[in-house]
């Protein structure tokens, strides 16, 4: 397979392969180097926390029910479809739903209404791509980005008339109260062994994973020797936990957006491209669907794509032979943003995106019994 990096990411210190244990490490003079700022790191995270335990940094209630969706770790732990589902779950209660988000590299600052539950008001390049994913998918759900969460809430829940709020990526953000905290792990990497930021990417110390409602297992069955690390975790944490795995449910025409069977990609010789944190697992995910990739480009996570990537691409395809371009369902949203890659690139080749959806492997009927619960919870 034919491979390009564009615009190195964050890998080129710490390598994803470094995590996936094919003993691709830092410099070890590198890391001894970073070690004290780790430790620093780590007390001030633990510092901070006591200091919303105890009350002495203020939190702010919203007035409804405030459902989180957050990681201990930076990078993708396959979050944002266990968002999507537990919006659908709110949605087919009757609720007005919102999301709120940072908006992740998004161009914009401030609060920015994405979605006003009607309408998708910005493309991904002023509201990110995952909010604009997600107000796409959901049209009668609400949108709102901010870098401060509890102003995003505030618009939200008082501005726009929420009645449920669900915080993306939210378990650190403990200025806004929460109703339920669900903290998604990566099933195929071990947490409990993984450093503290910036040596590593856990974002805070394991004993974090006290204040989480429920521990939600991502990516179950990705690994082809999976190793059983989530036994350590009780010496943190005790309550309950999901499994869950992705599912390709839908393949979509980018010219049009019309929707097609997975069938139709079968056996069609594919360029794979994305700038997404798991992009060897989008790989797989299409091969093991019998998508014959024939070469691959990756971008970095988040990659806001220009005009001139449509013709790298368009001559890779050629270079390897492809019939068929492949993508995933957030790459289109940035793509989207670009009206010169919607004319000379989607418009024209045979470009597809997949959408994923969450399937949860077990535990799932406690899961939604305690959304429901959070849902029809009455707050002050």
């Amino acid at each position: 397979m034919l491979m390009i990096t564009k615009e190195l990411p964050y890998e080129l210190w710490f390598p994803e392969n470094s995590w996936t244990g094919l003993n691709v490490e830092p410099p070890i003079t590198m890391t001894r180097a970073l070690l004290p700022f780790s430790w620093l790191y780590a007390s001030l995270m633990i510092c901070r926390n006591k200091g919303f335990d105890w009350g002495l940094i203020r939190s702010e209630r919203m007035g409804v029910p405030v459902i989180s969706i957050g990681n201990i770790t930076m990078g993708g732990t396959g979050k944002t479809p266990l968002v999507e589902y537990v919006v659908r779950r709110c949605l087919a209660k009757g609720k007005r739903v919102a999301i709120v988000s940072r908006g992740y590299k998004r161009a914009s600052k401030g609060v920015v209404v994405v979605s006003d539950g009607r309408t998708v008001l910005v493309d991904a390049r002023q509201g990110g791509d995952e909010p604009v994913q997600m107000a796409r998918k959901f049209p009668q759900a609400m949108v709102v980005v901010g870098e401060r969460r509890v102003r995003a809430a505030k618009v939200a829940a008082q501005g726009l008339g929420a009645e449920v709020v669900v915080l993306d990526d939210g378990f650190q953000h403990r200025h806004l109260q929460r109703d339920l905290d669900v903290v998604v792990l990566d099933s195929t990497r071990d947490v409990t062994v993984e450093p503290i930021f910036p040596v590593g990417r856990r974002r805070e110390p394991l004993s974090g994973l006290q204040r989480a409602g429920i521990v939600a297992l991502s990516k179950v069955g990705l690994n082809s020797h999976p190793v059983d690390w989530t036994a350590k975790l009780n010496h943190w944490y005790s309550g309950p936990v999901i499994r869950y795995q992705y599912k390709t449910d839908m393949v979509f025409q980018a010219s049009n957006h019309a929707s097609l069977p997975i069938e139709h990609l079968r056996m069609k010789p594919a360029l794979v491209f994305s700038g997404i944190g798991h992009h060897k697992g989008f790989i797989d995910q299409l091969e093991s669907m019998g998508v014959p990739v024939k070469a691959d480009v990756r971008f970095s996570d988040h990659y806001m794509y220009t005009s001139g990537d449509g013709q790298v691409l368009i001559k890779k395809m050629d270079q390897s032979n492809s019939e068929v371009c492949i993508t995933t369902e957030k790459d289109m949203m940035r793509l989207m943003a670009n009206p010169e890659l919607v004319e000379t690139f989607l418009n024209v080749h045979r470009v597809y995106y997949t959408r994923i959806s969450v399937d949860i492997v077990d535990e799932e009927d406690r899961f939604l019994s305690m959304i429901d619960a959070c849902v029809e919870k009455k707050t002050a």
